[in-house]
């Protein structure tokens, strides 16, 4: 398979010891990270069950589902192994803590997303429909592609995808992948029926899960590769740093995602030294040769949602 090894950026952005600094991981930070978060949902069901108010719910489960979206993205960086050194210990706290909530298993998604960062912008990238060109969709169609329905089976279909090279178990979840998910799911459904309600479980679960991690995730894998033209362009346009407001970055880009540009080029870096990679590679850009411009930065989620349909 032809990879993508973006040059020349990688050898002159960021320094060799830049780099060995950049990627120095701090578990005790993702713990602290991912208590918190959690420990933020978990209150907002309490309140949701103490206040039972028809207006309490949309906002407990916009609330949750954007919570839950930051874990998602520390589970990003699980997927590169970005929690701790130990590959097993990075990936059973990944399960366990992170992804086993929503049915997820790390191993089988890292398949598929480290493939979508050896070959982006390449004809291989499994995860190219995600920020092809919508430019002939119709307006209703181009909306209707931000819900993200029409990529779901497609999504899923890539994680579980049998490929030439797995031996006959790798497309299927083990016994303790099987044994994390299905435990969440009582877990879930347990407390949040004795909480709220027997409808609780997907009310403010699975479908702000779906709505404020699923659908807008989505909706930032296209603002971050998606090109107002045909989709044979240059590297550096599919590389994408957004300075946006707090409020966007909040909705579409939690944890340090708006610099996307430093996570592709180097996804050993954690995502809480993201911005001081961004600094980095910006101090370096004049490295860099008049073929090779700098990474894209774009200012707004909702502005570059707002007009590619148009494009």
């Amino acid at each position: 398979m032809t990879t993508q090894k973006y040059p020349p950026y990688r050898s002159l952005l960021l320094s060799p010891e830049e780099l060995a600094e950049l990627t120095t991981l701090s578990p005790a930070k993702v713990f602290v990270d991912v208590a918190f978060l959690w420990t933020q949902i978990f209150t907002a069901w309490i309140f949701a069950a103490a206040l039972r108010s028809w207006w309490i719910y949309p906002l407990a489960a916009a609330f949750v589902g954007n919570r839950y979206y930051s874990l998602y993205i520390i589970g990003h960086d699980g997927l590169h192994r970005r929690l701790h050194d130990r590959t097993a210990l990075n990936d059973l706290v990944n399960d366990l803590l992170v992804l086993g909530p929503i049915g997820v298993a790390t191993r089988l998604n890292r398949r598929n997303h480290m493939t979508h960062h050896v070959a982006l912008h390449l004809e291989q990238d499994p995860d190219a429909y995600k920020y092809q060109s919508r430019h002939r969709l119709t307006l209703l169609q181009y909306f209707w592609s931000l819900t993200g329905l029409p990529y779901v089976v497609r999504a899923v279909g890539n994680v579980f995808r049998k490929r030439p090279e797995d031996h006959d178990k790798a497309a299927h979840r083990t016994p303790r992948e099987l044994f994390i998910i299905i435990g969440w799911q009582l877990l879930l459904a347990a407390l949040l029926w004795s909480l709220i309600g027997w409808w609780g479980y997907f009310v403010l679960w699975w479908i702000p899960v779906y709505v404020f991690t699923f659908a807008a995730d989505l909706a930032r894998v296209f603002c971050e590769h998606s090109v107002p033209r045909a989709d044979a362009v240059a590297l550096c346009e599919r590389l994408v740093t957004f300075e946006a407001n707090r409020l966007e970055l909040a909705l579409f880009a939690p944890m340090n995602m708006n610099h996307h540009a430093a996570h592709h080029l180097w996804p050993s870096i954690p995502y809480y030294n993201l911005p001081r990679a961004t600094a980095a590679m910006r101090s370096h850009s004049g490295r860099l040769p008049e073929n090779a411009p700098p990474p894209c930065t774009r200012r707004s989620y909702v502005n570059w949602l707002m007009t590619r349909w148009a494009r």
